[in-house]
């Protein structure tokens, strides 16, 4: 008998806005942001919003500092070459030393959070996608 394939369950709509207000906060007035593992150059709809610690990790989901514009190719985790320590990197550069170990140890604290806290969160960072938008003339 034939195993059926799990579904991904789809990020919730909190992720959509947190996703979009990384990638506008470290775009350019143009649009324009670098990806932080490869260092090339994207239009901010061409990236996804990467993990340090990956997603599974609830507690550091939605953590700014856990959070970078990545081009596809980084993010996969099958075609990103290995390049995870270019992202501890930039973080370091980013926030200072020993924020990645910090990051580390808050991923691996339980985490869980309830359906209204999520609704809640997607508001707040649709605020800030909205605001970081608005600052580059951006019309979402």
């Amino acid at each position: 008998m034939r195993r059926r394939s799990k579904k991904a369950k789809p990020r919730p709509r909190a992720w959509y806005w947190r996703s979009l207000h990384i990638r506008l906060h470290y775009s350019d007035d143009n649009g324009y942001v670098n990806c932080v593992t490869c260092g090339e150059n994207y239009h901010y709809k061409e990236v996804d919003c990467g993990h340090y610690r990956k997603w599974s990790h609830k507690n550091t989901q939605y953590e700014f500092k856990n959070l970078a514009p990545q081009c596809k190719s980084c993010n996969d985790p099958h075609r990103g070459d290995g390049r995870s320590g270019d992202f501890v990197l930039w973080i370091e550069r980013t926030f200072g030393y020993g924020t990645a170990e910090l990051i580390k140890k808050a991923s691996l604290m339980t985490c869980k959070r309830l359906p209204h806290e999520e609704e809640i969160l997607k508001e707040e960072f649709k605020k800030l996608a909205k605001a970081e938008a608005e600052k580059r003339g951006i019309r979402l």
